[in-house]
Parts: structure tokens; sequence; C-alpha cells
């Protein structure tokens, strides 16, 4: 994934109590290298529609939106 590319919570990612208020939403890539987890996974910002503040979510929590 890269800049820009338009996702959505994939179904693990929706799974998650913490992403409860992004569930049927699209989101905006803007930072892929935002630090990594303590398990190793890389961190991304997504802006989500309706939000003005970049939230950090793991790969994993996110997938190509359709």
């Amino acid at each position: 994934m890269k800049v820009g590319d338009l996702v959505e919570l994939s179904a693990y990612g929706s799974k998650l109590k913490l992403n409860a208020e992004h569930r049927g939403r699209v989101g905006l890539i803007v930072r892929t290298d935002a630090g990594s987890t303590a398990h190793g996974a890389t961190a991304i910002s997504v802006v989500w529609a309706g939000d003005t503040n970049p939230a950090l979510n793991i790969r994993k929590d996110v997938k190509y939106a359709k």
C-alpha cells in the first residue's frame, strides 16, 4: 500500500472494538512509515471519511476499497 490509496477495514479490523467508529467508511492513506508496533507490524496513518485527524492502523486492519 502507498500514500493516496483508498482503504476500508478488513474483516479482521472490523472485529476490533477500537475500530468501531470506522466500520463502513473508507479512508485515504496519508503516511505509510508511521512506525512499527511492539509486534513488528507496520503502522500506517489513515484519514477516515468524516474525520480530519489521521488514525493509526496496522496493515492487517485495512484492505483496498472496492
